[in-house]
């Protein structure tokens, strides 16, 4: 019986080729640098290191350097859909009191 639930659980497993590794390192390399430097600007820019960015900027560097063919990591959908999505959250930020509901509304109308 387990021998069969190993098998149900290998066909989960996702069909994906591994990158060979000098792509992975240029894919964790130019992360690297983007985020550094975007972080530098940040800490010149606001003052200080500003922990709030991490997340999206990660997200949108996997994107662009791990899948730089995906529709998603074009530079217009990046730079624009970004800046869209920042002003619809400070705005919901802005007009509703309560975070979990503003940013739960905000990441909806983002996403439509």
């Amino acid at each position: 019986m387990f021998h069969t639930q190993l098998e149900w659980l290998n066909t989960l497993k996702p069909n994906f080729k591994v990158l060979p590794l000098k792509d992975r390192l240029l894919c964790g390399l130019g992360a690297l640098l983007g985020l550094a430097i975007s972080s530098l600007i940040c800490w010149y820019v606001l003052g200080g290191f500003n922990a709030w960015y991490i997340a999206p900027m990660g997200a949108s560097s996997v994107l662009l350097f791990a899948v730089p063919a995906s529709p998603l990591a074009q530079p217009w959908n990046m730079v624009v859909g970004n800046t869209i999505a920042g002003l619809v959250g400070v705005t919901c930020a802005l007009f509703i009191s309560n975070p979990t509901e503003a940013f739960s509304i905000a990441v909806a109308l983002s996403i439509f």
